[in-house]
């Protein structure tokens, strides 16, 4: 409804009707509508490119909102481009070392391993670490997550006891804050019992989602889910 009145009172391509339709679009990806997220996406980011030019901060969220989609559909090469543009657009327009182009870099990282370039991830999520304990400190928040991805991409790669310790060394209550996942600890616990398993420990996988299971039972994340239930499927075979 607002998007309609932006457009009919100040006309389509003004800048606040261009946001108001960015906000739509992120309420659906973020209520799993990610389909219909990417069909609008794709008019707006031109009339965006157009509009603010293609390295502003409003066109980068989009193309972040993409990254989102595409990533929650499992179209890993697809989200690994729309993040690759936020961090060279964000390194370029506030330096490679701003949040945003960290963010973009480990997001573009861990996109790919999920691909087979996944062994060049590795090295973009370490370099992005680094930078970020350089930049913003080991004890930052985003440096935690980063820490936290980076470690999943070593699972990936199948470094099982790298990861284990990267991730017992995330602070999980402030990566929890940051981006907004309050099934983070059950998250955690989960790449856990995947080390655990990769590493053929499978009382001490058992225990880890066991652990998880209340937060498992009412989590609206079904890829976590699934990853939960594929770890399970291991351990009884």
């Amino acid at each position: 409804a607002i998007v309609a009145d932006s457009t009919r009172i100040r006309g389509a391509d003004h800048p606040d009707t261009l946001v108001t339709r960015q906000h739509w679009l992120n309420s659906l990806s973020m209520t799993g509508r990610y389909k219909e997220a990417l069909a609008g996406s794709t008019p707006l980011l031109a009339a965006m490119d157009k509009r603010f030019g293609p390295d502003h901060s409003f066109t980068l969220a989009l193309h972040s909102t993409r990254f989102e989609s595409y990533s929650a559909l499992g179209q890993y090469p697809e989200a690994a481009r729309e993040a690759e543009i936020v961090w060279k657009g964000a390194a370029a327009k506030a330096g490679p070392h701003s949040h945003q182009a960290l963010v973009g870099q480990i997001d573009y990282a861990s996109a790919l391993c999920q691909t087979p370039r996944k062994q060049e991830a590795i090295g973009l999520a370490r370099s992005a670490l680094d930078a970020s304990r350089s930049a913003l400190g080991a004890d930052y928040p985003l440096t935690h997550a980063i820490r936290y991805f980076t470690a999943e991409c070593l699972i990936a790669n199948g470094r099982f006891t790298e990861a284990g310790q990267m991730i017992g060394a995330v602070d999980r209550k402030k990566v929890a804050q940051l981006i907004g996942n309050p099934d983070f600890d059950a998250t955690a616990d989960v790449a856990l019992a995947d080390v655990a398993v990769g590493n053929h420990d499978k009382a001490e996988a058992r225990r880890l989602l066991d652990k998880a299971a209340p937060a498992l039972a009412k989590t609206k994340d079904e890829i976590l889910r699934a990853r939960a239930d594929k770890l399970k499927g291991s351990l009884a075979s």
